[in-house]
């Protein structure tokens, strides 16, 4: 079972991805985030696997939030989630530990591949 945890401060995106996680068959979601200041603790303390981040929060940087749980936590993978990936967005998750990289805008299979991957030891980036 791939435990996933949600980052995102749009709660009705949090939710909907929530619920695909839930019905999809080999994972589960252990928690739903809307900032990333307590994103390495509850990590830690839902044992996530994979975790989706959102970029553009409120609150601690989403990269600053990634590189602790990168050190504290670094079997938790990281794919950041953005409604906006340039080349130098990407260079600078990647930097700070991401695993995988994915557009808002893209459709739920994606998504769902990108977690598989990524729990599976694989990184998911744009055109990779």
């Amino acid at each position: 079972m791939i435990r996933v945890l949600c980052v995102d401060d749009t709660a009705m995106l949090a939710d909907a991805l929530r619920q695909v996680v839930d019905m999809t068959d080999g994972m589960c979601c252990v928690g739903v985030l809307h900032s990333a200041d307590r994103l390495a603790d509850e990590a830690e303390a839902s044992a996530a696997d994979v975790v989706l981040l959102d970029l553009r929060m409120p609150g601690r940087d989403p990269l600053d939030a990634l590189a602790e749980l990168v050190e504290r936590r670094p079997e938790t993978r990281v794919i950041v989630f953005s409604g906006l990936l340039d080349d130098a967005t990407v260079d600078r998750a990647v930097a700070a530990g991401a695993w995988g990289c994915l557009e808002k805008a893209v459709d739920v299979a994606p998504i769902l591949d990108a977690i598989r991957q990524v729990a599976g030891g694989e990184t998911a980036f744009p055109g990779a």
